[in-house]
């Protein structure tokens, strides 16, 4: 556990030193708990809608493997492919992701990890990233009730200046295995040293299915997420899909 406090306070003093501004969300949220021995093969994405020209069809694809080394570390690969409104899609960034469980589960009435990413930005117009966030997860009754708190920092040429943050936040309903019922929110409002205007700040809610079944005689089991997210500001598209479909087997 003194290990992974020195983990989690190098991250931070990372990101307090340094510049922002807030990229666009994948929208995930992350748990604070490591499966160990788990390999997994992940891919999700979204997409907007909107009358607008500027928000619509903006999309990002995830490529994910990612394994759990032990009890309280996971470390992941991923690519990311972005698709700007009236652009094509371009393989965006490669990163480094590693999440560390810090608590027992029900240990505390809270449990808690961190996630922290390198991301490596593969388009001239777009510097590096250094990203962490403060997973948080509690039982509520029947629910399970997890809030992610974001904060990121562009680093290299053509970089922002200040530490932006974001939000990510689901309400979870486990009413079967197979078949789960979620509320979602993802929020961008903007850089800790000023956040941008209300209406100008991009936030999205809304219902999301979630599940893991099995198939056939195949080991390991399949994880899926579909949703659609709902704009609350102007800033907001109107509409956002999110899909996720991960392989986990014990490995």
């Amino acid at each position: 556990m003194y290990s992974r406090g020195l983990m989690a306070s190098g991250w931070a003093i990372v990101l307090a030193v340094s510049s922002a501004v807030p990229a666009r969300a994948d929208h995930k949220v992350y748990s604070p708990y490591v499966e160990q021995g788990v390999l997994e093969l992940e891919m999700r994405g979204h997409r907007s809608f909107d009358r607008s020209s500027d928000k619509d069809n903006q999309q990002t694809q995830v490529y994910e493997v990612g394994y759990g080394v032990n009890s309280w570390w996971s470390t992941s690969l991923f690519g990311r492919v972005t698709k700007e409104p009236g652009a094509d899609f371009r393989y965006s960034a490669t990163a480094w992701e590693n999440i560390f469980q810090l608590t027992e589960r029900g240990q505390y009435p809270v449990d808690v990890g961190l996630y922290a990413e390198y991301r490596k930005s593969h388009l001239s117009s777009e510097p590096d990233e250094l990203e962490t966030k403060l997973l948080l997860q509690r039982d509520v009754g029947p629910f399970a009730v997890t809030a992610n708190l974001i904060f990121n920092r562009e680093i290299g040429r053509g970089s922002g200046k200040g530490i932006g943050f974001e939000y990510a936040a689901r309400a979870n309903y486990p009413w079967k295995r197979e078949l789960q019922f979620n509320v979602e929110a993802f929020g961008e409002p903007g850089r800790l040293t000023g956040f941008k205007e209300g209406p100008e700040q991009e936030h999205v809610l809304g219902p999301v299915l979630s599940g893991k079944f099995n198939i056939a005689n195949l080991p390991g089991n399949f994880v899926y997420e579909a949703g659609y997210l709902l704009g609350l500001t102007s800033g907001s598209p109107q509409g956002t899909v999110k899909w996720l479909l991960e392989y986990e087997v014990p490995f």
